[in-house]
């Protein structure tokens, strides 16, 4: 019944409908509270500090050579949602000279190859201009890819989650959507606690099982992460940002013309904040889920993927927040027997639309359904039993989630 896919309290009592234990839960949803919170508030401020001051060193030393330049920082130190340990920086640079290149390319007023010499020279210039300054080591650039990178580290970056203080980066070019990407994680991130907790749980379990790797033919952590979005805008906890709709109701008129970030690579890049929906107050959480405590909600992912959502017919989307995208709209890319996952802003009707699961081959979704119905058996098992101590909790948080990191952060992807 597709309404029942609709209505967002339907839908969080098929994901949560579970008669557990309230204390078990209880047990469970502080335990996972209290391993992601941000509780070192000093050392993430150095951390801080490290990435604020390698973005100034690098467009410092970047600009003598070329003028106009922007480095962004994007990925987990932008969304805020790393794991421990995990603290390499992503940076998007753009350079007038290279954007006015692609701009060329794309309008073919230049062939492949004269665009693939000079978009060479251009990162080579970027490394050579780096490679004259102290603070860098190991540069290498990867000029063949999708997205052309940098990779180096800053070794004198006082990062406090290193031994020596280095700080390893990627600046990748033409890649400002990956910015607004993570820009658009964070703020979801930032309407309940419990969100990014989620967010960081997911992430950890399925790192934990080894199926967060596109390369390896699973969903990559950003897909894991999106995810996380869709689910909990389908049963009402959080909005959907790009809601035309919704923007209308807050007044919120997108500048594709004079704010940047509005129109990257010609998309339509813009969505409402946090900020603004907290303010304006229009917009409700579910009160069906408005008190789910985080094990439960944890459990209601793994339900909601393994046993709920229609993976065959339907698309996720966190564009439109429901099941209403169905798999036909990516018929150039879309498999029955996979996820279809689309990007929020590189859309199924835009000039360049992204399926998020097109990396994913048959034998890593079949790992990813078999982890996702073992995770939904084995966590409604432990919040139905009579009694749990905490040694079994954090056993159990072990095994599904990965050890408990040395130092209690998760603060930064």
């Amino acid at each position: 019944n597709h309404e029942s896919y609709m209505n967002h309290e339907l839908v969080a009592k098929r994901s949560m409908g579970l008669a557990t234990n309230s204390e078990v839960a209880s047990k469970l949803h502080d335990a996972l509270m209290n391993r992601f919170e941000k509780d070192d508030d000093e050392k993430q401020s150095m951390l801080q500090g490290s990435i604020d001051r390698l973005q100034d060193k690098l467009t410092s030393t970047i600009s003598r050579r070329f003028s106009g330049v922007r480095l962004t920082v994007y990925g987990s130190c932008l969304s805020g949602l790393a794991l421990e340990g995990s603290h390499d920086v992503d940076v998007s640079i753009f350079i007038p000279e290279l954007d006015r290149l692609k701009r060329n390319f794309d309008s073919a007023e230049i062939a492949a190859a004269e665009y693939e010499k000079k978009m060479r020279k251009i990162i080579f210039q970027v490394r050579d201009s780096l490679a004259y300054s102290r603070s860098f080591s190991d540069l290498f650039a990867v000029t063949r890819a999708r997205v052309p990178v940098i990779k180096g580290k800053d070794t004198h970056a006082q990062n406090p989650y290193t031994r020596d203080g280095s700080l390893s980066f990627d600046i990748c070019f033409l890649n400002d959507i990956a910015v607004v990407n993570s820009s658009l994680l964070r703020e979801y991130s930032l309407f309940d606690s419990r969100v990014r907790i989620l967010m960081l749980s997911v992430k950890s379990f399925a790192k934990n099982g080894s199926i967060a790797s596109a390369a390896d033919g699973t969903l990559s952590s950003y897909s894991w992460i999106n995810m996380v979005v869709f689910y909990l805008q389908c049963i009402g906890l959080i909005p959907v940002l790009q809601c035309p709709k919704l923007m209308e109701e807050h007044d919120f008129k997108p500048d594709p013309t004079g704010n940047p970030w509005h129109n990257v690579i010609g998309l339509q890049t813009f969505y409402l904040t946090q900020d603004l929906v907290a303010k304006k107050k229009i917009w409700e959480c579910s009160s069906q889920v408005n008190d789910t405590k985080m094990s439960v909600l944890l459990f209601g992912f793994f339900n909601f993927y393994a046993n709920i959502f229609p993976q065959q017919t339907v698309a996720a989307s966190i564009r439109f927040g429901n099941c209403t995208l169905q798999k036909t709209s990516f018929h150039q890319s879309s498999k029955l027997w996979r996820l279809c996952m689309e990007d929020p802003f590189e859309t199924c009707n835009s000039h360049c639309p992204h399926d998020l699961g097109c990396h994913v081959k048959e034998d890593g979704q079949r790992r990813i359904n078999e982890h996702l119905m073992r995770a939904t058996k084995e966590l409604a098992a432990l919040m139905q039993q009579e009694t749990v101590s905490d040694d079994t909790i954090s056993a159990f948080l072990c095994r599904l989630i990965g050890p408990m990191p040395t130092s209690n952060n998760g603060k930064a992807e």
